[in-house]
């Protein structure tokens, strides 16, 4: 019979294991925030680049208003991500432009190891 903790450690490896598949297959990872309902998640400040011209900065993940759009190169700051039926999406801010919006994470590429928790 498997202890507590044997079976805690091997959902734990498991999570890892898929974790970091995820990194290695998208270069970017999502990773559920902590907040409890009616908080929300302190803005993270992770860098990154966007890996595709023309992309649209929106207003809502998956729609809303293009606020602008960004290119191959350019720098980005991401502030939390958040998926709906439409894809994974990044809150962030264009370094170009100073656009604060949502770009689906499939033109974008994280600069850095650190995780970008749920908005």
């Amino acid at each position: 019979m498997f202890s507590t903790a044997r079976i805690a450690g091997t959902t734990a490896k498991r999570i890892v294991v898929a974790l970091a598949a995820g990194v290695a297959l998208t270069g970017i990872l999502s990773v559920p925030g902590t907040a409890t309902a009616g908080e929300s998640i302190a803005a993270q400040n992770v860098p990154g680049h966007f890996i595709a011209d023309g992309v649209n900065i929106r207003s809502q993940p998956g729609g809303g208003t293009i606020l602008g759009k960004a290119y191959n190169g350019e720098k980005f700051t991401a502030h939390c991500s958040t998926a709906n039926n439409t894809g994974h999406w990044f809150r962030l801010t264009a370094h170009r432009g100073n656009i604060t919006g949502y770009a689906n994470q499939n033109f974008l590429w994280k600069d850095s190891d650190e995780l970008v928790l749920s908005c």
